[in-house]
């Protein structure tokens, strides 16, 4: 059978000319989880992480299995209702089975005794392009409890995984620290998302913080702005949360997208050296960006130019 894969949606977060640490909070424009024409690109990428470095992309501390099962729960009935061209559940012999017609794979939902199939989460998540991970909660606090991340923006699963939101988020320079209270009522209202942008010199999705084997770390953390041989991607990520208020849990989703300079707008384009040219000291230093910004800037304004 055929299938057919749409192209990956343009977003521009920047559309004021700001960079903000603001929530951004809003109902999600399309599904939560989205499949498009680089489909094979991001479950490659996710492949690779999950065959030689498991450790340092997929964590898991103090899940609750209720949780987990809700969660795994949702994202296959995402996949049934947002894209059935593309999943199908099938139940032979008693045993439920998520079929993928994109990868040919055949997911054991649950045995003939109805028990989840064992790390059902992880099987999912190598069937879609988003990353994922779990804020669980219980009265007094929030950690994180589940972590399936394989396009991080230098940072790392492992490291993270059982802090809470505000210590996972202690460098971003300029964040509200207290977010708690937004947090415990997304438990009760549904799915939103945000956005996040950055700027960064290749098109490689997998940023982890530790290079692989046998690659220099400043060549592999590549945040260095070649003036030379220019090449600049603006990279978005579209996050949701989904609040489960049964489980007391929020279900984050992380989407990388890589848009090339050199193919942005110029209305966008002015916008983004905008956005650059009035941030902070401190926040130029969290983007990789100090101590270079203004010939990011002068290459930005030359594409411009070119468009114009």
């Amino acid at each position: 059978m055929t299938v057919h894969l749409g192209d990956k949606q343009k977003y521009f977060p920047i559309e004021k000319g700001q960079y903000t640490t603001e929530p951004g909070l809003k109902k999600p424009g399309s599904p939560v989880f989205e499949i498009d024409h680089e489909w094979p690109l991001y479950i490659s990428n996710k492949k690779f992480c999950c065959r030689h470095h498991p450790a340092r992309h997929y964590a898991r501390f103090r899940l609750n299995p209720v949780t987990e099962n809700a969660i795994c729960q949702f994202i296959i009935q995402q996949l049934l209702t947002h894209h059935p061209a593309f999943f199908q559940l099938d139940t032979k012999d008693k045993i439920d089975e998520l079929h993928c017609r994109l990868s040919g794979e055949k997911i054991i939902v649950k045995d003939n005794k109805h028990n989840l199939s064992r790390d059902l989460f992880d099987a999912l998540c190598r069937q879609i392009q988003e990353d994922v991970a779990v804020l669980q909660f219980d009265d007094t606090r929030n950690w994180l409890s589940l972590a399936h991340i394989c396009a991080p923006n230098f940072w790392s699963a492992a490291e993270k995984i059982g802090k809470s939101f505000a210590d996972i988020h202690e460098t971003v320079p300029g964040m509200i620290k207290n977010q708690t209270p937004m947090l415990r009522a997304i438990l009760q209202k549904g799915s939103f998302e945000r956005f996040g942008w950055g700027i960064t010199y290749d098109a490689r999705l997998n940023h982890h913080p530790v290079p692989l084997p046998g690659i220099e770390a400043h060549k592999w953390h590549n945040r260095v702005f070649q003036a030379d041989k220019p090449l600049v991607y603006l990279r978005v990520e579209r996050q949701t949360l989904t609040g489960f208020s049964k489980e007391q849990a929020i279900l984050f989703t992380i989407r990388t997208y890589l848009y090339p300079a050199s193919e942005l707008r110029p209305e966008s384009l002015e916008k983004l050296v905008s956005a650059i040219s009035g941030m902070d000291d401190e926040t130029r230093k969290y983007k990789g960006l100090y101590g270079q910004w203004r010939k990011v800037c002068a290459y930005l304004e030359e594409l411009k130019k070119k468009d114009s």
